[in-house]
């Protein structure tokens, strides 16, 4: 296992930069003996940044990942690289000597290091062989070669087995407890957004996509956008969809009586248009036209413009259109009306302007 440690004092640490907001010992650069690296931050005061998100505690680093103290994105893979490791330096001779002398004592230099590293490695083998049997005879399969921490704990807190004190992490430790707010939030979000996927209506679709300013027409995308947001955001977010939601969705509804529901305006209107069209009575179509163009409802006298005009309407001037079409409409559509009763009902519906608006 490699540790460098980085910070802003250069005695306690092994990398040291110059950032006004790093602390004295700020994070450790670990590399276990499997070649995976984490960065530990060490409770500092402002945080260490792996591609833009402040992490706590340790955090697996991977090739390209930007690791940050401040304004200082540091080359940690360079670090880790060419960090120099420490070993016993030879001291030269002192005094003149020739260069068969030089030769010679080099070649014994040599043999010494030789026999002083051997040394070293009999003696890991014979520690690691103490530690096998005293482990219960337990193959090297049977036991992980890596210490993987346990829930809570940071990669350098070690076992107390290991001979360090382990310290919890509060900052882990806090995390395992799921906010019920949120959980709250999440079940609330997950009933509107099936019912809205689901529904018939498709302007309480176009409602919720507008109100929250989605730039993609695609429920779908509601969703993501509600998983990435904070607590706050999500319950804009359901209060937009609860508002724009209609008071009933049922497509079984009498449209004789006018409400303010869209869909009852709807169905109310195009019976009315139905009736225009198969009307054997001209007058009554072009009386409506030409009332409703009077009043800058519609800006040309065809039914096209009427249907168009009614369906961006808000639903007051959709009640305004289809009363004016049922006060115009003659008292039986069996044989045409007297051109007197027509202009007086024209003339009734022009009156109510000021009222219905």
């Amino acid at each position: 296992m490699k540790v460098i440690t980085i910070g802003r004092d250069s005695a306690s640490n092994e990398i040291a930069i110059s950032d006004p907001k790093a602390s004295r010992t700020h994070l450790q650069l670990v590399m276990d003996d499997n070649g995976n690296i984490f960065a530990v931050d060490l409770d500092s005061t402002n945080g260490t940044f792996i591609n833009g998100q402040r992490i706590t505690g340790q955090a697996p680093l991977h090739p390209g990942d930007d690791l940050r103290i401040g304004d200082t994105s540091l080359p940690w893979l360079n670090y880790l690289q060419t960090s120099p490791v420490r070993t016993p330096s030879a001291t030269p001779a002192s005094g003149p000597q020739n260069s068969s002398n030089g030769q010679g004592g080099g070649k014994k230099k040599a043999l010494i290091w030789i026999i002083v590293a051997s040394a070293v490695v009999l003696i890991a083998l014979g520690i690691g062989l103490v530690m096998l049997f005293n482990n219960g005879g337990n193959t090297p399969e049977d036991s992980e070669s890596e210490y993987t921490p346990e829930p809570g704990r940071t990669i350098v807190d070690v076992d107390v087995e290991q001979g360090i004190e382990v310290k919890p992490d509060p900052k882990e430790t806090k995390k395992k407890t799921p906010d019920p707010k949120l959980l709250q939030l999440d079940q609330q979000f997950e009933k509107l957004f099936n019912e809205l996927k689901k529904a018939e209506n498709k302007q309480w679709k176009d409602s919720v996509i507008k109100a929250l300013n989605l730039n993609i027409n695609d429920v779908n995308i509601l969703k993501e956008k509600f998983n990435n947001s904070p607590e706050k955001e999500k319950q804009r977010i359901i209060e937009k969809i609860n508002g724009a939601k209609p008071k009933s969705n049922s497509s079984n509804v009498d449209v004789k009586p006018i409400g303010t529901e869209p869909d009852l305006l709807q169905q109310k209107f195009q019976a009315l248009c139905d009736d225009l069209e198969k009307s054997d009575n001209k007058d009554w179509k072009l009386n409506v036209l030409e009332v409703l163009k009077e009043k800058k409802i519609i800006n040309k006298k065809n039914m096209g413009t009427l249907k168009e005009s009614f369906s961006t309407s808000d639903p007051k001037t959709k009640l305004l259109i289809i009363s004016t079409i049922e006060d115009l409409k003659p008292n039986t559509t069996s044989s045409k009306s007297t051109q007197q009763e027509i202009d007086n009902k024209k003339e009734n519906a022009q009156n109510s302007k000021s009222t219905k608006k």
